[in-house]
């Protein structure tokens, strides 16, 4: 298991990052004909999400 070290600050940048990509990665599914690789986008938005939920509830990014 790694465990890191965030400032507050930090965390909040890589919360953004990870949302950002969480973002991208939604509007690539709904945009994507092939079942298989849906499926692994898929998988991939739930691997994001539980990161974005072990991150907690950092303090919003304030350039949104």
């Amino acid at each position: 298991m790694l465990h890191v070290d965030l400032a507050d600050d930090e965390c909040t940048v890589l919360r953004h990052l990870i949302e950002l990509k969480l973002r991208d990665l939604q509007h690539e599914i709904h945009h994507t004909d092939s079942r298989e690789f849906k499926a692994e986008l898929r998988r991939q938005e739930e691997l994001i999400r539980r990161l974005l939920e072990r991150l907690g509830t950092a303090a919003p990014f304030a350039a949104r």
